[in-house]
């Protein structure tokens, strides 16, 4: 049913809701729209106090009034008829029809308003802020915030578009909270496709941002701000710069558990971009299948410092530095990841390049190539002066021509390389070091097979189904007997087209699995892999013959630290090298309550009864 200004009225039964306790003692009025009043959803904006409620009928509706709504600072809630219902939320469209000649979005927020002010369960379309517009900014198509922080839950923002930022959504000077939203395909000519923060603080908390496209950040961007970003999934997003998020001077952003895959930067940092003196923090995210220029996972440049902890990246690819590329005096701590699986022209790893000196502490790096192979570390690549520090690190599996994974280069400055307590294959002879660079090879060091857990190979039985809805691919292998999402977090070649690395594993049955896309099966679904090609699964935990259990530098401080399962970073006699720490058992009853112990002294302490770290 479409609804309009002059549309037909349709009287829908009042009933009374419960205002909070916190905010309010009287009962709140609820106002429907349409009906005989409330023809339009601003006519019944207009209307309320603070409490009140307006709720609005499925439908589509479009024009004067149902458009550009304004709460006027009122502390109300607008939203569908049932927020938790998807299908609800579908069929209950704000078309704002908005084009370059016709300027219109669907809420604008300038008075103030703060978390109080609802919107809810709504889908939003068609906004447009061109720049050619008079008495509406060209910032925010969709939704704009400017000295207000509403709320903006569960709904669907898509197909809007701003001449300069914010095609989605536009924040500045507030911190609205954005959660559980859907923020796909929109436009912001210049920064943030789906979702720009300028001097804002927003919490934006399991959303789904896809699609999005801008000149830097297509899916969000924020400056001078810390956005906190919790449990969202950035997929398929473009950008020059930061495809999926770009944080640029001053944003500082906060991101947990969130994913970043299939996104795409023309110039650099396919999943994320971080330039001039930004410093995000990021514990727990998965970065899979992105593609740039330079930095397929991250780009950090100009002075950025980001913390990355606990992250994962995997099958990410780029013509330079497949997970992680680091430039101008950028110096990020890179502690507890794991980055595998990744591909490049000039090193799949980490690249460090014009005096970078990141810390890369307990990480994994395994299994990162080059696509041409021209020796410059397959793992780990540093020049022009730059001098990272590797520390209870895992280097091993990575390939080039000429070296296993490390290349230490002098181009116009000379850079040096420290390594403690670390296994790298090859030893320190395996390290491609240039004239008047230095290798400080200090004390800990193995060359030893790590022993990783590993995983089973197979052969596809069936073609693998691209979902563009959700960004991923299932494969089956009618032949397996995989218990239910056993698999979940592991890493798997899973064979030509994909991209030539490894893919995050998100669900499995007994005999299909499910990937993150990649950005050429985003591209081209029909490029996912066919029956019969073979795969090959891969686990980086330890096994318990591992020798780099207990064999990280025992004079760390680990008190505060995690593994990149959340564990304790530290929980034998000493620390272990990689991500990982290898799976001890907690005792949970009699003398050794509470104690991390090895299986084969459980059993005089607990007499069986104990549970296992996974």
């Amino acid at each position: 049913m479409r609804h309009t200004a002059v549309g037909a009225r349709i009287q829908l039964g009042m009933f009374l809701l419960a205002a909070s306790a916190a905010s309010r003692t009287a009962w709140a009025d609820v106002r429907h729209v349409p009906s005989p009043n409330y023809p339009t959803v601003q006519d019944a904006i207009d209307a309320c106090v603070d409490g009140d409620e307006v709720v609005i009928a499925p439908g589509t509706y479009t024009g004067e009034g149902n458009r550009d709504l304004d709460f006027g600072g009122r502390a109300i809630t607008v939203r569908s008829t049932d927020p938790n219902d998807p299908n609800v939320v579908t069929a209950t469209v704000i078309d704002c029809e908005g084009n370059e000649a016709n300027a219109h979005r669907g809420f604008q927020f300038r008075s103030g308003e703060g978390v109080d002010s609802i919107v809810a369960g709504l889908t939003i379309i068609h906004g447009c802020a061109p720049r050619s517009s008079t008495g509406l900014t060209f910032r925010g198509g969709g939704i704009h915030c400017e000295g207000s922080s509403p709320t903006i839950s569960k709904c669907v923002i898509r197909d809007s578009t701003a001449e300069d930022t914010g095609g989605g959504v536009y924040c500045k000077e507030g911190s609205p909270t954005i959660t559980e939203c859907i923020i796909r395909g929109n436009r912001g000519e210049q920064g943030g496709g789906g979702i720009f923060c300028d001097q804002s603080n927003p919490t934006v908390t399991g959303c789904t941002i896809s699609e999005n496209y801008a000149h830097d950040g297509g899916g969000l961007y924020c400056t001078s701000g810390t956005p906190t970003i919790h449990d969202c999934t950035f997929a398929a997003n473009e950008a020059r710069w930061g495809g999926g998020l770009y944080c640029f001077e001053g944003g500082n952003a906060e991101i947990t558990a969130c994913t970043f895959s299939g996104n795409r930067a023309d110039e650099g940092g396919g999943g994320m971009s971080n330039g001039y003196g930004s410093a995000p923090t990021l514990i727990g995210c998965t970065f899979s299948g992105n593609w740039a220029d330079y930095g397929g996972g991250m780009l950090n440049l100009e002075g950025s410092h980001p913390d990355v902890l606990r992250c994962t990246f995997a099958g990410n690819a780029a013509e330079g530095a497949g997970a992680i590329a680091n430039w101008v005096g950028s110096s990020p701590n890179i502690i507890s990841c794991l980055i595998a699986g990744n591909m490049s022209t000039t090193c799949g790893g980490i690249v460090c390049i014009d005096h970078c000196d990141p810390l890369i502490a307990n990480c994994t790096v395994s299994e990162n190539a080059e696509w041409l192979s021209q020796g410059r570390g397959g793992g780990l690549r540093c020049r022009d002066g730059s001098s990272p520090t590797l520390r209870n690190c895992i280097f091993w599996g990575n390939s080039d021509v000429d070296t296993p994974g490390i290349s230490l280069e002098a181009s116009d400055e000379p850079s040096t390389l420290t390594v403690a307590y670390c296994d790298v294959e090859g030893g320190p002879n395996a390290i491609h070091v240039e004239p008047n660079c230095t290798l400080d090879w200090q004390d800990g060091n193995l060359d030893a097979e790590p022993n990783f857990v590993g995983g089973p190979s197979g052969t596809w039985t069936a073609d693998g189904v691209y979902d563009p809805d959700t960004h991923q691919v299932t494969l089956t292998d009618a032949t397996a007997c995989w218990n239910d999402d056993e698999l979940v977090g592991k890493l798997i070649w899973a064979g030509f087209p994909m991209i030539e690395g490894q893919l995050v594993i998100v669900a499995n049955t007994h005999t299909t699995l499910t990937v993150w896309a990649d950005r050429m099966a985003i591209e081209n679904p029909a490029f996912v892999p066919w029956s019969g090609l073979t795969y090959q699964i891969y686990d980086y935990h330890l096994r318990p013959q591992s020798p780099c259990r207990n064999a990280g530098d025992p004079n760390g401080d680990y008190a505060d630290q995690a593994d990149i399962d959340g564990e304790p970073r530290q929980m034998g006699p000493a620390v272990d090298m990689g991500a990982d720490e290898w799976w001890y058992y907690r005792c949970v009853c009699g003398e050794g309550a509470g104690a991390m112990l090895p299986l084969a002294a459980m059993g005089l302490l607990c007499a069986g009864r104990f549970r296992s770290k996974r």
